[in-house]
C-alpha cells in the first residue's frame, strides 16, 4: 500500500478519522473546565502529596544499599 499517494495516511488506514476530525464541537458532552487553582490551593495540594523525609531516606538508603551490594558482588 502506497501511503505517499494520499495526503493523510491515517485516513487511508482508518476511514472514520476523516469524519471525526471534521465533526463540530457544538453539542459535545465535555465537562466544563475547572477554574485555575489559587496559590494557596496549589501549595496545599503540593504539601498533601509530598513525601516525608523518612520515606525519602528509606528509598535513598535502598538505592545506595543496592549500589554497595552490587559493587561488592562485582569485586
Amino acid at each position: 500500500m502506497d501511503f505517499r499517494s494520499d495526503g493523510h495516511c491515517a485516513a487511508t488506514i482508518y476511514p472514520y478519522v476523516a469524519g471525526v476530525s471534521d465533526a463540530p464541537l457544538a453539542g459535545t458532552t465535555l465537562a466544563p473546565r475547572r477554574q485555575d487553582m489559587t496559590r494557596d490551593e496549589l501549595n496545599r495540594e503540593l504539601r498533601m502529596h509530598s513525601a516525608s523525609w523518612q520515606a525519602v531516606l528509606i528509598v535513598y538508603g535502598a538505592i545506595v544499599g543496592t549500589f554497595v551490594l552490587s559493587a561488592m558482588a562485582v569485586l
